[in-house]
């Protein structure tokens, strides 16, 4: 089977579409699955990463303005070609009139959404997110045909998630803090949060990665404060499962977090994260410090230093955080759903 993936990445955009639609590339290629990326030349792409893992990656080519859903299609189509068992989209600016485009090269489509703002003409959708109306929110959006697969249990998480999160145990000191706000980082949030971290005598791991706008900036907060840097890591499982705290925003890393037990201090970098992250805080496995707009100065560092001085409320949280999602196996669930779409 040929599944095609569009989706992009960029310094604004950060590289979490990316991640996860890579993430369900390798199950479905470990399934016998062909599979190749399409995804247009922005400024701080992630095409490196989808290389790395050796997939096939078709390019379109950067311009100055926003493409319309339709000039999308037209050029995707010339570099897809026809015979695609599955198209699978994974982006906000495509809707449905690019979906109907891309039947004429695709036998099936596929979205992945967070944001149910447009209407998809679509075989399959896929929301992985927990949202208070979740099994509503699709409504007349997608054709009735069309199957949803909506909340945690289908969360797409590598699988090296699920076996690091045998070996996790629930936190009780804070020791070592792992702050991770992303991809792309644009508004440099990670620089804001290790400013207000200088000086407490705190071990922490910061990652960025290779779009991040300052890494110069980062790099030199991490030396003299003796913190480690990782700069697009592949460790980042084993990172989370190291440490007693987390910093960073919402998106897949709630997930990640939640599934290794991670409690977590979050600060929303995007309008999508806001109502995941409130429910999340309300089920106290996590600490939601708003929008990264609206963030007070000393709110991090006052966060922190709760979580030092009373280290029951860490307790609490991380017992809370491992009750979120049931088994870290989502994106086998998809993989199995896609299967039976295109064998169906």
């Amino acid at each position: 089977m040929h599944i095609a993936f569009r989706v992009d990445a960029s310094a604004a955009i950060g590289h979490g579409h990316v991640m996860r639609c890579l993430t369900l590339a390798t199950v479905l290629r470990e399934r016998g699955g062909h599979i190749s990326f399409l995804c247009r030349e922005e400024a701080g792409h992630a095409m490196t990463s989808i290389r790395q893992k050796e997939f096939d990656v078709r390019v379109l080519e950067h311009h100055n303005r926003p493409l319309s859903p339709e000039e999308d299609a037209a050029a995707s189509l010339v570099q897809l070609g026809e015979g695609i068992d599955l198209l699978i989209t994974d982006h906000y600016a495509l809707d449905a009139s690019w979906e109907r485009s891309m039947r004429v090269a695709a036998q099936h489509i596929m979205v992945i959404d967070d944001l149910a703002n447009r209407p998809h003409d679509c075989d399959l959708l896929l929301d992985q997110n927990m949202l208070p109306n979740a099994s509503t929110r699709y409504s007349g959006k997608v054709p009735h045909p069309c199957r949803q697969l909506l909340g945690v249990e289908y969360v797409l998480l590598d699988p090296v998630y699920q076996k690091t999160s045998q070996r996790c145990a629930v936190r009780k000191n804070l020791q070592r803090i792992l702050i991770f706000f992303g991809g792309g980082d644009a508004d440099n949030m990670t620089c804001h949060a290790l400013r207000e971290l200088t000086g407490m005598n705190v071990s922490a791991d910061v990652i960025i990665g290779d779009a991040h706008p300052t890494p110069d900036q980062v790099r030199t907060l991490c030396s003299a404060n003796g913190w480690q840097l990782h700069v697009q890591t592949r460790r980042m499982a084993e990172l989370i499962a190291q440490a007693d705290l987390a910093i960073g925003a919402g998106g897949t890393s709630h997930w990640e977090r939640a599934l290794l037990g991670l409690p977590a201090i979050v600060i929303a970098i995007a309008e999508n994260q806001y109502a995941t992250t409130q429910m999340l805080a309300e089920r106290g496995a996590c600490r939601y410090l708003g929008p990264a707009n609206t963030l007070p100065d000393g709110a991090i560092r006052s966060a922190v230093e709760s979580f030092r001085t009373t280290p029951s409320h860490l307790q609490t949280m991380s017992q809370a955080a491992f009750n979120v999602v049931p088994d870290g196996r989502g994106c086998y669930r998809v993989a199995q759903a896609i299967e039976d779409l295109l064998t169906g």
